[in-house]
């Protein structure tokens, strides 16, 4: 059977805790029946005067008052329980587990494959909640950014469960974005340290960070990845090993539309579109898969933004998806999964 856990905003229940002593004191000095003048009742009972009905739930009134505001209270704390093995079913989630062959003595560091860049957004809107189904067929309700940390890890590192595989051929970069874009870590095959890096982050907290910079975050990504192709060509020449990365990728995963922060609308990068940034990702022979968590994209009110995407993932081989349109979180890291191991040259 699942294990479950209660969870609360500790903030709120830290409030609550520091209003205990007072109802604690309100209830000793009011529970003799005498009603405090906040409640705007009098007391008109006497010691000699009959206990009736009336009077008996008078006397409670105090009592049941302070339960009603420990109770709201604690209802703003939003408690729930949640089965943790729905939550965090994989056990091959975090990278405490799995990676014994990459530091093993006899690990060959593999010298070709795919070079991946995960673009992950953390804007603000990344806190509000989705509904995602585990394995077991169970509904339970995290944060898009949970949603995407959790989905991200088992395309990593592999999950028996979702029918990953795990990557442990390819590079892996990481980069985030709201009003800027981030390198939070380069192409690499320590795949552990990718994963720990991806478990701390968090969307953004203040307006002036926040924004949806995607073409400024597809551009950045897409030199980065140049640059590193000429790093390698460079070892090559001098004679040295050099990871060769045969396919180079940037998975881009969203829940809004480009939006450029208006504090930065000078700026002649963060202002960079979305097709400008495809294009040079076209000439650099980079795919581009973008995945929209927001199922409102599809409306047609967005139509215009939700073709901007399409055309961008389109024009340099890649795809665009949208959560609830062409299946789940999981199932489009998985169809991305099976295409970029097909499309490899040699497999």
């Amino acid at each position: 059977m699942p294990a479950m856990t209660f969870h609360i905003d500790w903030l709120i229940s830290l409030s609550a805790a520091l209003l205990a002593p007072g109802l604690y004191w309100t209830l000793l000095r009011y529970g003799n029946g005498r009603l405090p003048l906040w409640l705007g009742v009098s007391d008109l009972s006497m010691p000699s005067t009959p206990r009736t009905l009336r009077v008996r739930i008078r006397t409670l009134l105090p009592r049941f008052m302070i339960s009603i505001v420990a109770l709201l209270v604690i209802a703003a704390g939003d408690p729930h329980i949640l089965f943790e093995t729905d939550r965090f079913e994989d056990e091959d989630l975090w990278p405490d587990e799995g990676l014994e062959e990459q530091v093993s003595d006899t690990y060959t560091p593999p010298t070709e494959g795919i070079a991946i860049y995960l673009v992950l957004d953390q804007s603000g809107s990344m806190r509000e909640e989705m509904m995602m189904t585990t394995e077991t067929g169970r509904r339970v309700r995290m944060t898009r950014m949970d949603a995407l940390k959790q989905v991200t890890a088992q395309f990593i590192k592999g999950s028996r469960h979702v029918g990953l595989e795990g990557r442990r051929q390819d590079q892996i970069g990481l980069v985030s974005f709201a009003r800027v874009a981030q390198v939070l870590v380069p192409l690499t095959l320590d795949h552990g340290y990718v994963l720990q890096t991806l478990s701390q982050l968090n969307p953004v907290e203040r307006r002036e960070e926040d924004g949806t910079a995607i073409g400024y975050a597809i551009l950045k990504t897409a030199h980065l990845i140049t640059a590193s192709k000429h790093f390698a060509q460079d070892l090559i020449q001098e004679g040295k090993p050099a990871y060769m990365a045969k396919s180079q990728v940037i998975i881009l995963v969203t829940d809004g539309v480009a939006y450029t922060n208006p504090l930065d609308q000078d700026h002649p990068l963060r202002t960079t579109s979305v097709a400008d940034a495809a294009a040079y990702a076209q000439e650099q022979g980079i795919r581009l898969y973008i995945i929209n968590i927001e199922p409102a994209i599809g409306m047609v009110r967005y139509a215009n933004d939700r073709d901007i995407l399409l055309q961008a993932a389109d024009r340099t081989g890649g795809k665009f998806y949208i959560v609830g349109q062409q299946g789940s979180l999981e199932e489009i890291y998985a169809d991305i999964d099976t295409l970029e191991r097909s499309q490899l040259p040699g497999t």
